[in-house]
């Protein structure tokens, strides 16, 4: 008898076959209902995401790179100027600043999921403390010790999703709900007013108020630990 064909479905995400159980099923609890309901969510979930994200790479047409170019010179332009008002240099997509005992880390990142049709951007906001990598002169987000989003600093309330998917609209070039123009000032005011007043924060180690960082316990704790050294090389050298 021949082997029935996979369909490419079960190529790409495989379907582990359940393996067979003699007799009824036990009745399950409720909460191992609502347990196995939850593993059927997750595993509906990864199916889609890897379909999504191992998907052929759309093509762009010479007018599309074009277009892509074009927003990507205007967003780089508009945001160097207001990096370099604020003491940024930039290289790469990242720009960075020292202030006292830090680093700040902002890097511009462009999503490509789900193919390259896309012309939406992310930032991540960062501070490396340089006393805890003195070798790292252009830390990356990954080497600092505080590590946040855009639109969650922004946000007056970072559990607000809907908040922050509006203030996200100003890195997404493809919704139209706003010119350009009124995107990249929007984005403008809100580094202004919120991002660089909350880096401002990282500054002296010494100085800052870990109850600022709420719940963020990695960032808490590694500042408590910081100030404690000083304390006891304060108390020593007296």
């Amino acid at each position: 008898m021949a082997k029935e064909k996979k369909t490419s479905t079960e190529e790409e995400v495989g379907h582990p076959e359940t393996p067979a159980t003699g007799g009824a099923e036990e009745p399950k609890t409720p909460a191992e209902e609502k347990a196995a309901d939850r593993v059927d969510e997750m595993a509906v979930s990864w199916q889609r995401d890897v379909l999504i994200t191992f998907k052929e790479p759309v093509t762009l047409s010479p007018e599309e790179k074009k277009e892509h170019a074009r927003v990507h010179r205007l967003l780089l332009k508009k945001l160097d100027n207001v990096f370099g008002e604020s003491g940024f240099e930039r290289k790469g997509l990242t720009w960075r600043r020292e202030m006292g005992d830090f680093i700040h880390v902002v890097s511009l990142v462009k999503y490509k999921i789900r193919g390259e049709k896309y012309l939406r951007y992310a930032l991540s906001v960062n501070a490396m403390i340089k006393e805890l990598k003195p070798k790292k002169q252009n830390p990356k987000d990954h080497d600092c010790h505080y590590r946040g989003r855009f639109e969650t600093i922004a946000a007056s309330d970072e559990n607000d999703q809907e908040e922050k998917w509006r203030i996200e609209e100003d890195l997404d070039f493809d919704d139209k709900s706003k010119s350009e123009d009124e995107k990249l000032e929007s984005l403008s005011r809100t580094l202004e007013e919120k991002i660089f007043p909350f880096l401002d924060v990282f500054n002296s180690v010494d100085d800052i108020d870990v109850e600022t960082f709420g719940e963020k316990t990695r960032i808490r704790r590694i500042l408590t630990e910081v100030q404690a050294k000083h304390a006891r090389i304060r108390k020593r050298a007296q």
